[in-house]
């Protein structure tokens, strides 16, 4: 009996990602899949453009096919944008509910869980949905140590 190889976390995200592009009837093709590789290999937030110029190197994706992938991927959960120091910026994200730490040096974003806004009096208002981003310079940028 041969054993079976587990997937990476990396892998079954992949996985998962394709399924629903191919449930919105729309195909994975290998320059989505270039694209989706570099995001999943950073923390790190990209401009449109900074993604585009990275996947030049081993696959011609089009700038087109760069921004209709980021919006989708939005769309359906996967990844969110970001506004730092007024450029927007793409990054993968788990689809549960968290919150961001975003390096304004390195462009970096850490996941955090938690929050406690029950204890925040918002009178009458009923908040359906909420996003806290904390802006600041991270642990790696502040020693000088690269990632």
């Amino acid at each position: 009996m041969g054993l079976t190889k587990l997937a990476s976390p990396k892998e079954e995200l992949m996985e998962e990602i394709r399924a629903r592009f191919h449930e919105l009837g729309q195909r994975f093709t290998r320059e989505r899949e270039a694209l989706l590789g570099v995001l999943l290999m950073s923390s790190k937030a990209w401009t449109p453009q900074e993604l585009y110029d990275q996947t030049q190197a081993d696959e011609n994706v089009g700038l087109t096919t760069t921004y209709r992938t980021l919006e989708t991927l939005t769309r359906i959960g996967f990844a969110q944008v970001f506004l730092i120091e007024g450029e927007l910026r793409y990054r993968l994200c788990a689809p549960t509910h968290h919150h961001h730490l975003v390096c304004t040096t390195c462009k970096g974003i850490d996941e955090f869980r938690g929050c406690d806004l029950d204890l925040l009096d918002v009178g009458s208002f009923q908040a359906t949905s909420h996003r806290i981003e904390i802006f600041g310079i991270c642990k790696n940028c502040q020693t000088g140590a690269t990632s």
